[in-house]
């Protein structure tokens, strides 16, 4: 947590990447830009699912993904998206329960997650979601989990779920921890996100300046590198304006998801 000299919290926000502004700039209601994922889990001889230890465990979780208590503020005039505290943030809107009808099979909880994935995140808070789904036959549960493309990358959209899983099903030292509660840092005023993306545009002029010189103070480099940003740039749009394969999945999509998956081996047997 940000704080000045005497204990006042400072003004937080972090401008949204190019790309990620991107993400959240092309979804529309039919096409999504929420990544999402079904686990399946051991429930035990019970099959039920410890909603308060889950609680605790996330709580503790987020204090090392702090971008999971943000949402997305909007520059006043300039319009650029970025990364504000929530200060209404309630962890029980993110994590969610629901059950399937007893017995439920793999086919009901595709069902569910295709009609999870067709509902857009909400705007107004943070961009995720993870669905606790009891009732699968077997004694196993679910987690069906939504995340905006915005918040996370492929990488990066696996961190809550490292943060809240363990190879070792022993106690978990982590349910002893205090939970600490989340103080949210003001946004900063219109005023001040209008100077800092002024600021922010001015240095990429700056640097832009800086390129200009570069060029001719080198012209052999730069017309190399020239010639392999044409080459890139070509592979690139060559390969984006070629028809992609006829198939089932390549077709004009709408608002509503059907969700599947199949098993396979990692390793040969």
């Amino acid at each position: 947590m940000t704080v000045s000299t005497n204990g006042v919290q400072m003004a937080h926000h972090e401008r949204l990447s190019s790309l990620d502004a991107t993400f959240l700039g092309v979804e529309d209601r039919c096409s999504h830009m929420h990544i999402g994922s079904v686990g399946i889990f051991d429930g035990g001889p019970s099959g039920t699912i410890d909603l308060e230890r889950i609680h605790h465990l996330v709580s503790v979780a987020l204090d090392g993904v702090p971008r999971y208590r943000q949402r997305v503020e909007r520059m006043p005039l300039l319009g650029h998206p970025v990364w504000v505290d929530d200060p209404f943030f309630n962890l029980d809107y993110h994590l969610r329960h629901t059950c399937l009808p007893l017995p439920g099979d793999d086919r009901q909880l595709k069902r569910l997650a295709g009609r999870l994935m067709s509902q857009q995140l909400d705007r107004g808070k943070p961009l995720w979601e993870t669905w606790f789904v009891d009732g699968l036959e077997g004694h196993r549960f679910a987690v069906v989990s939504k995340v905006h493309h915005c918040m996370v990358d492929g990488i990066g959209g696996v961190e809550m779920t490292t943060a809240t899983l363990r190879a070792d099903p022993g106690p978990d030292p982590r349910l002893d921890e205090p939970l600490r509660p989340f103080v949210p840092r003001p946004a900063p005023a219109s005023r001040d996100l209008v100077r800092a993306e002024v600021c922010h545009r001015l240095g990429g002029a700056a640097g832009f300046v800086s390129a200009a010189a570069r060029v001719f103070a080198e012209p052999r480099r730069t017309m190399q590198r020239v010639a392999g940003t044409i080459q890139g740039l070509s592979e690139s749009f060559g390969a984006a304006v070629r028809p992609a394969s006829s198939t089932p999945l390549n077709v004009e999509i709408g608002p509503h998801r059907r969700f599947d998956w199949t098993a396979m081996d990692l390793w040969p047997p």
